[in-house]
């Protein structure tokens, strides 16, 4: 999701429980463990600074690697080895 006003930063958390009681109902489970927020650029001042899926918390990474891509938080080129830091 992207956010770029407080407004935005507060639906995150809601989209969330959405998934989570769409997944629910349909006796289907997030992996949570595959799950993070990569933050690129910055956020509002009053934004939340956790997010959850049904209960856990979130970890923030400073890169994510979605189907072969990694992306990372400031958006430069790197490396398929790059270690978390």
């Amino acid at each position: 999701m992207e956010i770029v006003n407080d407004c935005d930063a507060f639906k995150l958390p809601n989209a969330l429980d959405l998934l989570t009681e769409w997944a629910n109902m349909w006796l289907l489970s997030v992996l949570v463990d595959k799950c993070c927020v990569l933050g690129i650029g910055r956020l509002p001042a009053t934004a939340p600074t956790d997010f959850y899926i049904d209960g856990h918390k979130l970890s923030f990474v400073s890169f994510c690697r979605d189907l072969g891509v990694t992306v990372s938080h400031d958006l430069k080129p790197k490396s398929l080895g790059i270690q978390d830091t």
